[in-house]
């Protein structure tokens, strides 16, 4: 697959692996992307640095919360990768779950 520059016009090169950009709160799989909310964008950031890793629920929300004591019930983290799932799907991504021990980031086969 190619695209063009908006700007010149020209082909742009490959983009390869998984892009998160914190600051505009978008991930990027090639020339695909998916606009985030500033609060998935902080849930996908262990996720991202750690691919194919698995990360812990409570890194997860050290991510997402300043405070541990503004922590929710660890259900609200099982709605919120649910919710950002459905967000990554188009990308051919996903987050998967394991029992005691966490969340890891997966990129589905094609």
């Amino acid at each position: 697959m190619t695209c063009t520059c908006p700007t010149c016009g020209q082909d742009m090169p490959p983009i390869k692996g998984i892009r998160l950009d914190d600051d505009q709160c978008i991930i990027m799989k090639g020339y695909a992307l998916a606009h985030l909310t500033p609060m998935q964008a902080r849930l996908l950031g262990p996720l991202v640095r750690r691919h194919p890793a698995f990360v812990q629920r409570y890194a997860l929300m050290e991510a997402q919360y300043t405070l541990e004591a503004d922590w929710p019930d660890m259900k609200v983290l099982e709605v919120r990768v649910c919710l950002l799932n459905k967000r990554l799907a188009p990308l051919g991504l996903h987050i998967r779950s394991r029992e005691s021990i966490g969340y890891a980031l997966e990129v589905q086969q094609s």
